[in-house]
């Protein structure tokens, strides 16, 4: 072997032990990645990922904001019976009511965001934000998925009552402002619905009645005069023929009910204000726990047991979204009541 070729070796040898020991000065990192837009600024610490996290490792609790039996308190517990078996630990709901739900949705708001405390809530969340008896809003909240849609909202009166069609009724309210009694939870859901119906041409006098139950019980009794209430709590007096349903407050008709039509049809337009019950997390809660939650539901909306299940007992369609949609949804509603918020606020 030639000299030259024996000295280009050693150099070779050389430059490569010198790479092994290192030469002191530190390797150039890679930019970090920029961002897409719409995901995270950072990305997730190691540990952040639900599996890492091994959620669930104790039961969960869904706090329905209203009265056990209700429409909110039925939906959060359709899933809460099948979310055990998924998610592999008991899920429980627990029912904090008071202010037309905004009880419960600050004691969620305030929890701590680990994924073991969780929201049901609807429109009724809406309207305390457009009268301003909640000082937050659902930018607040992680918000897993709609999971469901209210069967619709009845407008009823006394079965002893003048009234027998809708038109009966609006007419009658418009001849003596402020006379006939609109029983009502202020600044709930149903109370949009009095709101629209003075807005179609009503003049009625609407009045705090408690809850569905309550005013359920002063319809009967003559106390009030019409009442806007869930079908599952005002269908059995109706099927009786305690009470007469004028109306349902939907765009459409319950396909399970098909004989009662809505406002809209009677020639009341705007009269429609859907419910959709939606899932949230407090704030901060890893996305991961958020996203697993909501695969859990999807798979629930799926069940034909689930299907049957409300559709027997409260009469609903299954209804599902998630991701962007929630938001669209709730925000078209958001800006519905924000524009009722004077009317709201009148006593």
């Amino acid at each position: 072997m030639s000299k030259r070729c024996i000295a280009l070796l050693l150099v070779l040898v050389l430059t490569l032990a010198a790479g092994a020991c290192g030469s002191g000065a530190p390797s150039p990192t890679p930019a970090a990645p920029t961002p897409a837009e719409g995901a995270p600024a950072t990305e997730p610490t190691p540990g952040e990922t639900a599996q890492e996290l091994n959620w669930p490792t104790r039961p969960i609790q869904i706090v329905a904001p209203f009265a056990a039996g209700g429409d909110t308190d039925f939906n959060a517990r359709m899933y809460a019976n099948r979310l055990g078996d998924i998610l592999g630990q008991p899920v429980i709901v627990t029912n904090v009511t008071g202010a037309a739900g905004a009880v419960g949705s600050r004691e969620v708001l305030e929890a701590d965001p680990d994924g073991y405390t969780i929201l049901i809530n609807h429109a009724a969340f809406l309207t305390n934000y457009a009268i301003g008896a909640i000082d937050f809003g659902l930018e607040d909240f992680e918000i897993a998925a709609i999971g469901g849609a209210h069967a619709g909202t009845l407008l009823a009166v006394n079965a002893n009552s003048p009234f027998y069609t809708l038109q009966d009724l609006m007419d009658a309210s418009a001849e003596r402002p402020g006379e006939l009694i609109w029983g009502n939870s202020l600044g709930g859901h149903v109370h949009a619905m009095g709101i629209l119906f003075n807005r179609a041409g009503g003049a009625f006098n609407i009045v705090d009645s408690g809850d569905a139950a309550e005013r359920v019980s002063l319809l009967l009794g003559g106390h009030v005069d019409v009442i806007s209430n869930p079908i599952g709590h005002i269908l059995p007096h109706i099927e009786t023929g305690a009470l007469r349903a004028l109306a349902i407050i939907e765009y459409e008709r319950n396909p399970f009910i098909p004989d009662i039509p809505t406002g809209i049809e009677q020639g009341f337009p705007g009269t429609a204000v859907p419910a959709y019950y939606f899932f949230a997390f407090p704030s901060g809660t890893p996305q991961e726990i958020v996203d697993r939650f909501a695969d859990a539901m999807e798979r629930i909306y799926q069940m034909e047991d689930y299907r049957a299940e409300i559709a027997e007992v409260f009469l609903q369609s299954p209804f599902f979204v998630r991701g962007e949609g929630v938001l669209d949804i709730l925000n078209a509603q958001r800006e519905l009541f924000l524009g009722m918020s004077e009317e709201f606020l009148a006593r």
